[in-house]
């Protein structure tokens, strides 16, 4: 039997009472108590105590489910008294029940007076638990019974579980009105109580929270040490902080059966409206008496289930929830939103309960759940935002309403994820076309139709927008002007073919952010000046991310990097990647984790690039990414080309792309790095291939993205393998000519260099020409719009025979050692990869491992590890036989 706890006062009043009657004082005693608190426990150990001093003990317990059974009670408490006088006993009982209405005066003396004659001959205690649930006529017997036992060798003891549903209700006010009868009340445990029954086991801070989670109750108590038990086994460690489970749970549903049906009401009621609630809001919401939600609130904390009008644990709410069912939480949650709107509570407590509801035939439910979701938006509450969302598609009425909720959507969703957002593209294009729409939301359109490759359904949709009146709005105006500066960067060749947005005077609250737009569109298709830098670093200055800014934050740190000022735009990167994390945008995140890469690529930190880019994919799924995949992907792939790891860069380019991808910035961007890992590899013809055709997508759209290099350098470079030099210096002589940044026209030098002094010109001046960022190695084409490389490219194209397809060519399975073609040496350098021969290069007129590491943007370890394998396949003993095999002589000094 389980230990009394603060229970042994009520015992040994208990056992005076049986003394008393025992000697003829005779008396009756009402044990009462919220559910949970000990009742049962305390008369098991009373009854097992007066048994063992050889007392008589007759028990019996009410049950809910037999409280319509005729004598049903007494029947079980005289069974187990011996044949004779229980039947006694059941003769009587079975001639009452066979009689409807009260029972008769004759069989309730007649009861009592074989009652009595077992207590002359020893002292009877009749112990009842739960007499709540008694039936009525037994109720009826007890109360003859108890207006008799003075005088008595009988001791009558009845356990009532408070605030729990009665058989009959008068049958407690006339008991208690008996001159014989005691009232002994059970309180719920103190702290120090708890402690008693939680034992040493639990340290102080878990017990202080064993008694706030369990109030005091016993039955709760219990629980809550046997799920902290239970999951400490499990784990087989000490777990921190109290453990709630579904013993919990349990114990609190065995409290909730018992409630009387108001009580029922009010509990279900506050479970499912889940905040803290008066007496007066729970009466109107649930619709019943104002001084019986207020009884029912009071029980429920005497019971320790709430405290100041909320459950103590969620648990308790969640297993009160469960226990019913789905159409009756629908029932009390529309109750409960039709209150609160009334009430005018903010929209988002209404909406939560229409959401769990799923309920929306109102108009102002409606309109609560759009203004809900404008400030969870607002809030970056993305998920609940969108829920309030969908419900409300549900049950919009007109077209335009439908097509207005549909367009928050995108936006929100887009925040989160561009995949699920691009399913409501199709149905908004044709919104927007039909008119449904205002035109101020073309430019949102737009960007998700250029994101997501249908490049087509935009020049449809700026055309439409920019032919409408409404363009002429100044707001409007500006929304399309910035959309169209965007596009210019994004997918410059679509401007040819979409008509020019008006030129009208634009809102003046957007006229800075048309200007900055304007301003980096052309740092990003031309090389950046100082007036573009200042610009980028006033936009990164002022904004605070959201919809309408952060293309232009992401294109103010893309400008630094191409102006040679990466350091910079690592600065403002870090803190805005923080903030989008902080918002849960997790859109901004991946697309601020590609420009991270982009940094660290620039600024020779591989490893970083490396993991930049795949953060970036990782954030958002690829199909998210849309045509910009090609970004983070070129990330890798030169990354993974530039550390010598080539399997590693054709697993990154044997992904899927869009098709349309090659028509966009993320396109040459892809068609570079591919282009690099072909000229690595030794796949020149491939590696050309590449570079040209950055060129001529450039020469068509009439642009220079300066996201890095020019193609020309790297076709030069192709050139100057094969032998062409000629061609190499014709177009670095083009380039030489052009604005371009310092690295760019520092690697158009070495080229120069390397195609003019062709007796001295091996492996190790191309590689010189690598010593340029990586940021400077990106196509860009010239300002002046001439067309004088097709020239080379034919001539190169006569001169090998090499086709020229398009950026969609499949990519041959490479091998990370793959030997570069022969270059005639004849001296076995042939053996060598194109990474190791470039390490081995410049290791052999007398660089330093460090030295070589910072010029290819490797690290020193990858050094090492190429020179290993260098002295390995052409058995040379170290440094100075590298000078030997190379034929090469030291650099001079600069």
């Amino acid at each position: 039997m389980e230990p009394l706890i603060e229970r042994e006062v009520e015992l040994a009043t208990l056992n005076a009472y049986h003394a008393d009657a025992a000697g003829g004082g005779g008396s009756v005693v009402l044990v009462t108590g919220a559910a949970g608190t000990g009742k049962t426990t305390l008369l098991q150990a009373f009854t097992e105590q007066v048994a063992r001093a050889g007392g008589l003990v007759l028990t019996a317990a009410g049950v809910r489910a037999e409280s319509t059974l005729p004598m049903g009670l007494l029947t079980e408490l005289f069974a187990a008294l011996p044949a004779s006088a229980a039947g006694r006993f059941a003769g009587l009982l079975d001639q009452a029940a066979a009689v409807p209405g009260p029972v008769s005066s004759r069989t309730m003396r007649g009861v009592w007076e074989a009652l009595r004659e077992l207590s002359d001959e020893t002292p009877v205690l009749v112990a009842i638990d739960d007499i709540q649930h008694a039936d009525a006529a037994s109720l009826q017997v007890l109360l003859s019974i108890v207006r008799r036992v003075r005088g008595a060798r009988a001791l009558v003891v009845l356990a009532e579980t408070e605030y729990s549903h009665r058989a009959s209700p008068l049958f407690r006010a006339e008991l208690l009105r008996e001159p014989a009868c005691r009232h002994i009340h059970l309180a719920r445990l103190s702290p120090d109580g708890v402690g008693r029954l939680a034992g040493p086991g639990l340290d102080s801070a878990t017990t202080t929270e064993l008694a706030e989670l369990s109030g005091g109750n016993p039955l709760l108590a219990h629980a809550l040490l046997s799920d902290h038990g239970r999951v400490r086994r499990e784990a087989d460690q000490h777990t921190p902080g109290l453990v709630v489970g579904d013993a919990y749970g349990q114990a609190v549903l065995s409290c909730v059966h018992r409630f009387e049906p108001v009580m029922l009401t009010v509990v279900s009621g506050l479970a499912v409206l889940g905040e803290p609630a008066t007496p007066g809001t729970l009466a109107r919401m649930l619709e019943v008496d104002a001084a019986d939600a207020a009884w029912a609130l009071q029980g429920l904390q005497e019971i320790g289930l709430v405290d100041a009008g909320r459950f103590r644990h969620q648990a308790a709410a969640a297993a009160v929830l469960d226990s019913m069912t789905g159409a009756e939480r629908a029932r009390w949650h529309r109750r409960i939103a039709r209150v609160l709107h009334d009430d005018g509570e903010p929209a988002a407590v209404v909406a939560r309960h229409l959401i769990a509801a799923s309920h929306v035939a109102e108009e102002w439910a409606l309109a609560e759940l759009r203004e809900a979701a404008e400030q969870a938006d607002l809030g970056d509450d993305v998920d609940f935002a969108v829920q309030c969302l969908e419900l409300a598609m549900t049950a919009a009425r007109t077209e335009p309403e439908r097509a207005a909720i549909t367009m928050r959507l995108l936006r929100v969703q887009w925040r989160v994820n561009p995949a699920t957002a691009a399913r409501h593209l199709e149905p908004l294009t044709e919104n927007l076309l039909e008119g449904l729409l205002p035109p101020g939301d073309a430019s949102v359109i737009l960007r998700a139709l250029c994101w997501h490759g249908n490049l087509a359904a935009v020049e449809r949709v700026l055309g439409v927008a920019a032919a409408s009146e409404a363009c002429f709005d100044p707001e409007v105006l500006a929304r399309l002007r910035i959309a169209q500066q965007w596009l210019r960067v994004f997918c410059p060749s679509l401007l040819a073919s979409t008509p020019a947005v008006p030129a009208a005077e634009v809102s003046p609250i957007f006229s800075q952010l048309v200007q900055a737009a304007t301003a980096l569109a052309e740092g990003l298709t031309r090389d950046p000046d100082a007036d573009t830098v200042t610009v980028a670093e006033q936009m990164l200055q002022g904004g605070r991310l959201d919809d309408d800014s952060f293309d232009w934050i992401e294109a103010a740190m893309l400008t630094l990097v191409h102006a040679d000022r990466a350091d910079r735009a690592a600065l403002w990167c870090g803190p805005l990647f923080e903030q989008a994390a902080a918002r849960g945008a997790a859109t901004w995140q991946a697309r601020l984790a590609a420009v991270q890469g982009e940094i660290a690529l620039h600024q020779g930190d591989l490893a970083a690039a490396e993991r930049w880019a795949h953060a970036a994919l990782t954030l958002i799924p690829a199909r998210g990414w849309g045509v910009a995949i090609g970004g983070p992907l070129a990330t890798l792939i030169l990354a993974a080309t530039e550390s010598g790891r080539f399997e590693q860069a054709a697993r990154q380019l044997r992904r899927a792309t869009p098709p349309t991808m090659f028509q966009t910035r993320y396109g040459l961007l892809y068609l570079h790095a591919r282009a690099q890992y072909h000229l690595a590899t030794g796949r020149l013809h491939d590696a050309l291939v590449d570079f040209l055709n950055c060129g001529e997508q450039m020469e068509q759209s009439g642009q220079q993205p300066t996201g890095a290099a020019p193609w020309r350098i790297g076709a030069a470079t192709v050139y100057l393998r094969m032998g062409e030099d000629d061609l190499a210096r014709q177009l670095v002589g083009e380039l030489m000519h052009q604005p371009s940044t310092a690295s760019s026209r520092a690697a158009a030098r070495r080229l120069l260099e390397a195609a003019g002094d062709l007796p001295q010109r091996p492996g190790t001046l191309w590689a010189s020409a690598q010593l340029a960022p990586p940021a400077a190695r990106i196509p860009a084409q010239r300002q002046d719009g001439s067309a004088g490389w097709v020239r080379p490219q034919q001539a190169l194209l006569h001169h090998t025979g090499t086709v020229l397809t398009g950026p969609d060519t499949p990519l041959p399975e490479s091998d990370e050692n793959a030997d570069p073609p022969p270059d005639g040496s004849g001296d076995g350098t042939v053996l060598l990869s194109d990474a190791e021969r470039r390490v081995a290069e410049l290791v052999a007129v007398g660089h330093t491992n460090r030295e070589v590491a910072q010029a290819l943007f490797i690290t020193v370890s990858t050094v090492e590890q190429h020179l290993t394998r260098v002295y390995r396949k052409l058995n040379l003993n170290g440094r100075s036989d590298l000078s030997v095999r190379f034929r090469l002589d030291p650099p001079e000094p600069s």
